[in-house]
């Protein structure tokens, strides 16, 4: 099944499994809401529309397909995964927090590369991921090298977004 816009909107815990896709703002902060979801974890196997996990403050959304405009814009901690394409303007006025791209992202302008590295919290997420909402994730994506980009340097620069490399 699918979920509308705004599932799993200024979430403070628990789990939120979607077997098909969502809309836009999923864990994302309702209107007006100074922070999205603030704990828990989100499971979309499919796609996702835009603004997922804007403003979130801790927790995990995990995206099994592509996710569109802003995921993770302004997002202030936590940990957003996605294993397809990332949209425009992805981590946006981030100030902490990961952004982990599988499928494919163009890096924004105020993000600056650090290094490649096989980050142990990326591989620790997905085994966990994978085992407990028994989904399929390619083994060289668990343990593979990452691009990390640091910023947002408009801000106070501390996100990250990670981009898997299969070189």
């Amino acid at each position: 099944a699918s979920a509308g816009d705004g599932a799993g909107q200024s979430m403070a815990g628990g789990v939120l499994i979607v077997r098909g896709s969502a809309g836009n703002r999923v864990g994302a902060g309702a209107p007006g809401a100074s922070r999205g979801m603030t704990g828990g974890e989100i499971v979309i196997e499919g796609s996702v529309g835009a603004d997922a996990g804007a403003r979130m403050r801790r927790g995990l959304l995990f995206i099994g397909g592509d996710a569109g405009d802003n995921v993770a814009r302004a997002i202030i901690a936590g940990t957003v995964i996605v294993l397809g394409q990332i949209g425009p303007e992805p981590a946006l006025g981030s100030k902490r927090g990961t952004l982990v791209a599988v499928g494919g992202v163009n890096i924004p302008v105020p993000y600056r590369y650090a290094c490649t590295y096989e980050p142990p919290h990326v591989r620790v997420a997905l085994v966990y991921v994978r085992r407990r909402f028994e989904l399929t994730i390619p083994p060289e994506v668990v343990g593979g090298r990452y691009r990390r980009y640091c910023g947002d340097a408009g801000t106070v620069g501390k996100g990250e977004i990670l981009e898997w490399t299969s070189a």
